[in-house]
């Protein structure tokens, strides 16, 4: 397992969502774009350095910047009013942190108690970061962090069931590689202007863990300062690196991510023309293709699936693998207050 991995496994658990370790929306984005990051209805993809990878968004009209590989076949906007989006600003409070260990961390540059260890920030600022665990994850919010969900779930459940397929076939003829289960349709998100991430696994017998982070200049004197990691030997990051033009202030950085992940029968995987039987769990596949693909092998045949096209539940034929059609948030419960929708 990857340190990345190993940082959003240990954070997965902390129910808010699939934890990404680089929570930088990509260089290349439309700066309108770069400027909002990821947004509630976005269908994309991980990515390997941790990130999100945006294709389409359902919530945006086909000809939208945000749309700028073009959208699938069938493609339909899904018109969201401010009442169907519920926000808590600074959900996360400035100086907060999530990690899955009791985490210490204290400020040595000055003598004060400070209700936020990274506030004031300039030169000499550093703060020492302590735990006793075998392996510890942390995310680290200076500017705290919002929060965004999708109230009325079930309307983003009916298009993922009508265009599972459409948007599978979209990705293929862009030339994406994306596999079966890989695509995501995001229905909330944590987002901060920073951010500081690390997961560190220990071989000593006492599992003692001790990080330190410093004030570093960001370019030349008279600058400002951004807090940088000054230990080895873990893995260690920190945000965000913005280009030029882009606001400073903006909380584009995605540091949790919820949404339903889509996965087509294989049958239909392998005959895309097919009609899409879908299933609905309260599992999360993430991280190992073989995970997924032992997931599939222990459903059994026979489990209820709702037809796309009429709407009935019909049983399973013992031929299709079944496999889920989840929210990403955790493996058992979804961390917006909502239930699962069910059929």
């Amino acid at each position: 397992m990857s340190d990345r991995e190993l940082y959003s496994r240990l954070l997965l658990a902390r129910g808010h969502g699939y934890p990404l370790s680089y929570p930088q929306p990509p260089d290349d984005l439309p700066l309108e774009s770069r400027t909002r990051g990821v947004q509630i209805g976005d269908v994309g993809v991980l990515t390997s350095d941790g990130g999100f990878d945006t294709f389409f968004n359902i919530c945006r009209s086909q000809n939208e910047v945000g749309n700028r590989f073009g959208v699938p076949t069938g493609f339909e906007t899904v018109r969201l009013y401010p009442a169907d989006v519920l926000s808590r600003r600074l959900f996360h409070r400035p100086g907060s942190h999530v990690s899955n260990t009791r985490l210490n961390k204290r400020r040595l540059d000055v003598d004060a108690d400070l209700d936020n260890v990274f506030s004031p920030l300039g030169a000499g600022a550093v703060v020492e970061l302590s735990a006793v665990s075998k392996e510890a994850a942390m995310l680290l919010m200076p500017d705290g962090a919002s929060r965004i969900n999708l109230r009325f779930l079930d309307i983003f459940r009916q298009q993922a069931l009508k265009h599972a397929q459409s948007w599978y076939a979209f990705l293929k003829s862009l030339g994406s590689m994306v596999e079966n289960g890989e695509l995501y349709l995001v229905t909330g998100l944590d987002s901060s202007s920073s951010w500081i991430v690390g997961a560190v696994e220990t071989q000593s017998e006492d599992g003692n863990i001790s990080l330190k982070l410093k004030a570093g200049q960001i370019g030349s004197a008279g600058g400002s300062y951004a807090w940088k990691w000054e230990t080895s030997g873990a893995f260690t990051d920190s945000g965000p690196r913005r280009p030029p033009g882009e606001d400073p202030s903006a909380q584009n950085q995605t540091v949790f991510l919820r949404g339903f992940r889509i996965a087509l029968h294989s049958v239909a995987w392998t005959k895309i023309s097919q009609a899409i039987p879908v299933v609905d769990s309260k599992r999360l596949t993430f991280f190992s293709k073989a995970w997924f693909k032992s997931f599939v092998r222990s459903q059994p045949p026979g489990s209820i699936s709702r037809c796309p096209n009429t709407g009935q539940h019909d049983a399973q034929p013992e031929e299709y693998d079944t496999v889920e059609f989840s929210l990403a948030a955790t493996r058992v419960r979804i961390m917006n207050s909502q239930s699962l929708p069910t059929s």
